[in-house]
């Protein structure tokens, strides 16, 4: 594939959704880019706006968050997998606030405690547990909305 129908395409590719740079660097791949090829096309997207990491990733911790219901830890294990610094990620999470998250912390594991199915409270706890840290919540803030909010 020419240059110019590259960049094009590559200009569709960032424009459809915000995209991080290394899945926009599997797409060259994909399209047999060559490596300075890809380096200008790269430039030329952060240069022209179609790329931005941080954009990117403020776009998806409040996605991932208000829509998935994921907490923290899930969110930055994923984050990492897409090869985004931890420095970057760090510098965005002002984008949920603290009480939104523990609101949908709360508002899901209310839910999720009212649909298991368990013979006592200490099985019901520790299938919450599981279900809560699965989704990327804290440890402790799980531990103290349990002991709040379930009778012994």
């Amino acid at each position: 594939m020419e240059t110019d129908a590259l960049k094009h395409k590559m200009m569709e590719y960032c424009a459809y959704r915000e995209r991080c740079v290394s899945e926009v660097v599997q797409k060259l791949r994909q399209l047999k880019a060559g490596e300075e090829e890809a380096v200008e096309i790269l430039e030329m997207l952060t240069g022209e706006g179609y790329l931005d990491e941080e954009r990117y990733v403020r776009s998806y911790i409040r996605g991932k968050h208000r829509y998935k219901k994921w907490g923290r830890r899930k969110i930055r294990q994923s984050l990492l997998l897409k090869g985004v610094s931890p420095d970057q990620i760090d510098k965005c999470w002002d984008e949920v606030e603290e009480e939104e998250y523990e609101e949908n912390m709360n508002a899901l594991l209310e839910k999720k405690a009212a649909n298991i199915k368990a013979g006592g409270l200490r099985e019901k706890k520790a299938k919450l547990l599981r279900y809560a840290l699965g989704r990327g919540y804290e440890y402790e803030a799980v531990w103290n909305w349990m002991n709040e909010n379930l009778e012994a």
